[in-house]
């Protein structure tokens, strides 16, 4: 018996896929579209309870608030541009007061909720009422926090682009300072995330150098906080661009895309993993070329997947 089963789906307004994010009880989900506005999708009736309003131009990175109050994002390539907030119940709009030199590629918000995290070519702090920066850490290209709140990850950043990526750095939250590398098989990670007990942390990438082939992230790495050292790996069939972990911490999703010369005649691609095995639970192929984005819902009663067809699609996830 599958443990997903296709639910609902619903049209965004989004040109290129949406980004996804679950807002408080996980019946309201928010999607960001192509003219930088967010729409909040009531999931049981397929309606857009309310829009916040943006800029005119796509979010391209979003995340939202352990409690659902606030979401975040920055504009599709955009360089030297403050990330956004925005206030759920009220649509107020404010925005931090400084930005990175580059591309903002992930964000993320402390458990509490009071503090977010921004990762481009270095890592920045950010107080949330304020939208005064609190320090910048020499990291690299994502972020996590613990469940706790006390440790942020990040990856490290070395003195090329071959070897700046293939370990995880994390920090104290509090003072700033490092706390300890993680470095083992992957050559090269582009996501990490904690484990909701926060005694691993799942990376995606892959055992190949950046500019050898293939050129694809397959590798999926278990972390233990604990010594430091790897857990275990397994590897996925297609490239893999995100991950999702179920609050029961059992189970794991990832999307990605099976390659093709022709990228029209390319496939979307979602998976159900077992953490502790590795072994695949469930696969899923769509028609559109790419799955833009995937998350569990708060209590894991359902997995949002968004795809370039515009399509929001809602999966009911269903205990054995």
């Amino acid at each position: 018996m599958p443990l997903m089963k296709e639910w609902k789906i619903f049209t965004s307004r989004s040109a290129w896929g949406p980004q996804l994010a679950w807002i408080s009880d996980s019946r309201i989900i928010a999607c960001s579209n192509y003219d930088g506005t967010i729409d909040l999708w009531d999931v049981d009736s397929g309606s857009i309870l309310r829009t916040l309003l943006g800029r005119d131009f796509p979010l391209d990175v979003f995340t939202s608030s352990r409690d659902g109050k606030i979401v975040a994002g920055t504009f599709d390539f955009a360089m030297d541009e403050p990330i956004r907030l925005w206030d759920v119940a009220s649509g107020r709009q404010w925005h931090t007061h400084g930005s990175h030199y580059d591309f903002v590629i992930q964000l993320a918000f402390s458990p509490e909720g009071t503090l977010l995290a921004s990762a481009a070519s270095d890592v920045k702090l950010w107080d949330i009422t304020t939208g005064q920066e609190l320090r910048t850490l020499d990291g690299d290209a994502a972020v996590a926090f613990s469940p706790d709140g006390t440790t942020l990850a990040s990856l490290c950043r070395g003195e090329n682009a071959s070897d700046s990526r293939g370990a995880i750095r994390l920090w104290n939250v509090a003072s700033g300072e490092g706390r300890k590398i993680l470095q083992g098989s992957p050559a090269s990670i582009n996501e990490i995330v904690f484990s909701p007990d926060g005694a691993n942390i799942i990376s995606i990438g892959r055992k190949e150098p950046m500019g050898r082939t293939p050129p694809h992230n397959d590798l999926i790495t278990i972390w233990d906080l604990a010594t430091g050292r790897e857990l275990g790996s397994f590897k996925a069939d297609y490239n893999v661009s995100g991950l999702t972990i179920h609050p029961d911490g059992k189970m794991l999703a990832t999307k990605g895309e099976y390659p093709k010369a022709n990228v029209d005649n390319q496939t979307g691609n979602i998976t159900l993993w077992e953490m502790t095995s590795g072994n695949i639970i469930q696969n899923e192929t769509f028609k559109a070329a790419r799955v833009s984005s995937i998350a569990f819902s708060h209590e894991g009663s359902l997995l949002a997947v968004g795809d370039s067809d515009r399509l929001i699609r809602l999966w009911e996830v269903i205990k054995p």
